[in-house]
C-alpha cells in the first residue's frame, strides 16, 4: 500500500498489507500538503518492478485531484486558465462554500472559473503521473500479467448545486457519486468494453 494519507494506514487500511508506505508531508502553517504523484511513484515503483513470479496486489494512492486546488505548481494550475492567480483556492477558507460563505468570501465569477481550471488541472496533473508509473511498469515488464484497476474514491461539486461549491460532501449528488472505474486486464481482453 502507498499513499500520501498515512491516517488511511492507520485507520485499517493497512491491513494484510506486507508493505505500507507514505511519502512525508509538507506543513505550510497549519495546513498540510500531502506527497503529490512524483513521492507516490517513487515509494511505489521499486517495489511494483521488482523481479518477482509471485502473485501480488498494491493499492497506489493518489491525491493530486483533491484540494487545495493548483497546489502543483503554475504548470499546472494555470494550464486551462487564461489568468493564474495563487492566492485563489490556496487554503482551505476556499472550500465548502456555502452561499453566506461565498459572500463573505466576495467569491466573483472570474475566480469560480478559475477554482475550476486549477481543479482541471489537478487532475491533468494526476493523468500524467499516472501514466509515467504505467509506463515504468511496462518498461518493467511487469503489465503483461497484472490486471489495473484505476478508481476514484469521489466525484467534486464545483459549482453545479447551490448548497455548496468545491467540495465532495455531505451531499450525494451525482458529481460526487458518479466516478471512473477502469480495468485493463492482459492482452486487452474485454478492450473498448462500457458497462452503464
Amino acid at each position: 500500500a502507498f499513499t500520501p494519507m498515512e491516517t488511511l494506514l492507520k485507520l485499517g487500511l493497512g491491513a494484510g498489507f506486507d508493505v505500507t508506505k507514505s511519502p512525508p508531508y509538507t506543513q505550510i502553517g497549519d495546513q498540510v500538503i500531502l506527497a503529490g504523484g512524483d513521492a507516490v511513484n517513487a515509494a511505489a515503483l521499486p517495489w511494483l518492478t521488482a523481479s518477482s513470479d509471485q502473485p501480488f496486489f498494491a493499492w497506489v494512492h493518489y491525491y493530486d485531484a483533491h484540494r487545495c486546488y493548483g497546489r502543483q505548481g503554475p504548470e499546472w494550475s494555470g494550464r486551462y486558465a487564461q489568468r493564474d492567480d495563487p492566492a485563489v483556492g490556496a487554503t482551505e477558507r476556499w472550500y465548502q462554500l456555502t452561499p453566506e460563505k461565498r459572500a463573505a468570501l466576495g467569491l466573483t465569477p472570474a475566480q469560480t472559473q478559475l477554482m475550476k481550471d486549477k481543479y482541471d488541472g489537478g487532475l491533468a496533473f494526476l493523468d500524467d503521473r499516472v501514466g509515467r508509473l504505467l509506463d515504468e511498469l511496462s518498461r518493467a515488464g511487469a503489465l503483461k500479467n497484472t490486471i489495473l484497476v484505476v478508481l476514484a474514491d469521489h466525484g467534486e461539486v464545483l459549482d453545479e448545486h447551490d448548497d455548496e461549491w468545491f467540495a465532495h460532501d455531505p451531499h450525494l449528488w451525482t458529481e460526487n457519486t458518479h466516478i471512473p472505474l477502469l480495468v485493463r486486464f492482459p492482452d486487452a481482453a474485454h478492450r473498448g468494453l462500457r458497462v452503464p
